[in-house]
């Protein structure tokens, strides 16, 4: 069933790539959250508050028993009995996401349309919504009308922040925090952590410091002794990648650090990381 469901999941982005939404691409939400010409709208629990009833008045007929006719519509519980759910996607359906942000952006876009606010501005990605600041409070209303709980700590109209798909501004500049959310303790952790740090430093201050490279020499250090362990003593390479780059499949390394230039077009020859599959 799950096949199914993604297969319809992937239709659904297909169609809202013709309305400008590529849930393939945070960056659009990401840009937008920038200016404080818009809200950034965040909502709790939102696909365990889509309702059947919901999706059955919002969409076509033809479309509302094709996902009927694959979600899960009931939920066998410890003791053995049986519950119907209410709720349109139970965990694990394969296109919630796809159905979320398409109700979302339909409702979004209804608002702003009967208040005639631009709907330039207007995007959702999943339950990350973007509107138009003067649309907010309509917003709103229709949101929590339709039985969605607005999250209020996540969601931002007044004041100069915002925040959309993981991005942070404050007076349109971006502030986002680094995230060390795995210990150093493989090649990859370790390599994603430094990297994280290196790009957060340039992002602040605008600039790549002369200090920046020996701050994060602990990073090399526990590269080294990783890949040691790993590679059993074997002779290597410690991974690193021009640091314009944005990909964790090396250190971030300043090109002149790099070696010399293999090609007339300033190409560098890089030792890199990639995991292999144990199978």
């Amino acid at each position: 069933n799950i096949f199914l469901q993604k297969g319809v999941g992937r239709i659904i982005r297909s169609r809202l790539k013709r309305w400008g939404i590529d849930l393939n691409d945070q960056r659009k939400n990401q840009r937008l959250a920038a200016s404080l010409d818009v809200a950034t709208i965040d909502l709790s629990s939102a696909s365990d508050t889509i309702c059947s009833v919901l999706v059955r008045e919002l969409l076509p007929l033809d479309w509302w028993l094709l996902l009927d006719d694959l979600r899960s519509k009931n939920t066998k519980m410890p003791d053995g009995h049986w519950v119907r759910l209410n709720k349109f996607s139970s965990m694990g359906n394969g296109y919630t996401f796809e159905l979320e942000t398409t109700i979302f952006y339909a409702i979004c876009l209804a608002v702003c349309e009967l208040d005639e606010w631009s709907t330039d501005q207007v995007s959702t990605f999943g339950d990350d919504m973007i509107v138009p600041v003067g649309s907010a409070p309509a917003v709103i209303e229709a949101l929590e009308s339709l039985g969605f709980t607005v999250n209020r700590d996540k969601s931002f109209w007044n004041g100069p922040f915002r925040e959309s798909c993981g991005k942070h501004y404050f007076l349109g500049v971006e502030v986002t925090p680094f995230y060390l959310r795995d210990k150093s303790d493989t090649v990859e952790a370790t390599i994603r952590n430094h990297n994280r740090i290196y790009r957060w430093v340039i992002r602040i201050l605008g600039y790549k410091p002369d200090w920046l490279v020996r701050l994060l020499a602990p990073y090399r250090k526990a590269i080294a002794g990783l890949l040691s362990q790993k590679l059993k003593g074997k002779p290597y390479a410690i991974p690193q990648i021009p640091d314009n780059l944005e990909d964790d499949r090396g250190l971030l390394t300043p090109r002149e650090n790099l070696c010399v230039p293999y090609d007339h077009n300033h190409g560098f020859e890089c030792t890199v990381w990639i995991p292999r599959a144990k199978y």
